[in-house]
């Protein structure tokens, strides 16, 4: 790898791993790589891989490929002599210490820019990273209300006693909501399984893990979208699990912005589950001109998904009434529920041939889009949810997952984010997992997230909004959030 073989414009790092740098920051960054050179052989050796593409089942057409039609261009050898002239000499040694001693040259630079994708996006403190600083405690990023602002909150108070114990206690809090909704999720998916509507043990294709520690939502988002290659053209559905406080929703919020005609469903808490376009209509309209119409009915359509327990609450208090039978849990028999099931079906049935759920029976005959916000609002459905959801979880979740495979083959991007008990009955091959190899951090999030909303309150009720007004609202509200 001579010095003659690479342009002078070539960095020792993909463009795209630290976009819109400044000239500093590209500095601080060819810095951070030249650091790698003198890393321990052992850690060097031992880096995980932060994107696809550096994983070591699929490195070898990324080392020996300088174009993919589903990724760009790739030209790590580029990069490669670029490093090698940038770091000279110590880069040299660690090549000649690993190479073909430890490992073969491809699978030495596939653990070198795994290392370097950590130094210049700062992701990993393993690596030595830091080249950029969080952004400063202001009104307009408390406004953000994004990862930027918990990530700098979490800058700022990180350290301090009083918050390392705050973010202690959410973490134990979290994980311990975690376990009792898991055991809650088996129990429903167990009486699913014993009622035949769903198999015992579905076949989960593979599934790809991201560790967010120290990523941006933009980054994971990025990643995400690297492994799916060309799946999104024309259209796929995506499932996104993880525990709380791993990012799921910021994450799935990012996707939605880059991909084409994209739209979410929540399955976190089935009886809440809520969806949301990427887009609101004037940017749709501005967006997607004569397909806008088709867009928005995408949307709704997975709104209604999130009625589904509603439609099933109406279908058998009605059945109910009409029988003279008392609603309660004792009447929600398996034939009872595959009954009311069999009442609702998905398809094109909207206005301008749009997707909607129908309704028909027991005298009911209801598209969702035309009785979201009357009949099931219901108070006779609303107080009856939290019985007929606890027992029609499996249900919901198969007609969910049908729902999705419809919208998919008619071009549509569909993310489902939830928890995997629920989202291993979703067929897909696109399924990833966000996990964090430190769960501290998950506490941090949500003492940030806590602190950010506290803080948040007591600036709108005044006039102040300096940073240092800003700050002392947020060292009150943790004050304030420690004190009981």
């Amino acid at each position: 790898m001579g010095a003659n073989n690479s342009s002078p414009a070539i960095l020792p790092y993909p463009n795209e791993w630290l976009e819109d740098a400044t000239p500093e920051l590209r500095e601080a960054a060819i810095d951070a790589v030249k650091a790698i050179s003198a890393m321990d052989i052992d850690k060097f050796l031992a880096v995980r891989a932060p994107l696809p593409e550096l994983e070591d089942t699929v490195w070898g057409p990324a080392w020996e490929t300088t174009d993919s039609a589903d990724q760009g261009p790739i030209a790590f050898k580029d990069h490669a002599v670029a490093a090698v002239q940038a770091s000279g000499d110590p880069l040299n040694k660690l090549v000649y210490k690993c190479v073909p001693k430890r490992v073969p040259e491809s699978e030495f630079w596939r653990c070198y820019f795994c290392w370097v994708y950590h130094a210049v996006t700062a992701l990993d403190e393993e690596a030595g990273g830091g080249v950029q600083a969080p952004p400063p405690l202001s009104m307009a990023l408390l406004d953000k209300g994004d990862d930027t602002t918990s990530n700098a909150i979490i800058s700022t108070y990180r350290g301090q006693p009083a918050f390392d114990a705050f973010a202690k206690s959410e973490m134990e809090d979290i994980m311990k909501r975690d376990a009792e909704d898991d055991e809650k999720l088996a129990a429903g998916i167990q009486m699913a399984v014993e009622k035949g509507v769903l198999p015992r043990n579905p076949r989960v294709e593979p599934l790809k893990k991201v560790d967010v520690l120290g990523k941006s939502a933009d980054i994971v988002a990025a990643e995400i979208i690297r492994a799916l290659g060309k799946a999104p053209s024309k259209g796929c559905v995506l499932v996104l699990q993880g525990l709380s406080g791993t990012g799921k929703g910021t994450t799935c919020a990012k996707l939605q912005e880059k991909l084409p005609r994209c739209t979410s469903w929540s399955n976190g808490n089935g009886a809440r589950a809520a969806i949301k376009p990427a887009h609101p209509p004037a940017t749709v309209l501005r967006l997607y001109g004569p397909d806008a119409h088709t867009y928005l009915s995408f949307c709704f359509v997975l709104s209604c998904i999130a009625t589904v327990f509603r439609s099933l609450t109406l279908l058998a208090v009605t059945r109910c009434e009409q029988s003279g039978t008392p609603f309660g849990p004792e009447v929600l028999t398996p034939p009872f529920l595959a009954e009311l099931v069999n009442c609702l079906s998905f398809g094109k049935f909207g206005p301008g041939n749009t997707f909607d759920t129908a309704i028909k029976g027991y005298g009911l005959d209801l598209l969702v889009s035309q009785c979201a916000n009357t009949t099931l609002k219901d108070p006779k459905v609303g107080k009856n949810i939290p019985t007929v959801a606890k027992m029609t979880q499996g249900e919901v979740v198969a007609f969910a997952g049908k729902a999705a495979e419809m919208m998919r083959a008619d071009g549509m991007n569909v993310l489902m984010e939830g928890r995997a008990q629920t989202l291993n009955y979703v067929r897909t091959p696109h399924r990833f997992e966000l996990t964090l190899s430190d769960p501290i951090i998950i506490g941090y999030r949500r003492a940030a997230q806590r602190m950010m909303g506290t803080a948040l309150t007591r600036l709108k009720t005044g006039k102040a909004t300096s940073e240092i007004a800003v700050k002392s609202a947020l060292s009150a509200a943790l004050i304030e959030l420690t004190a009981a």
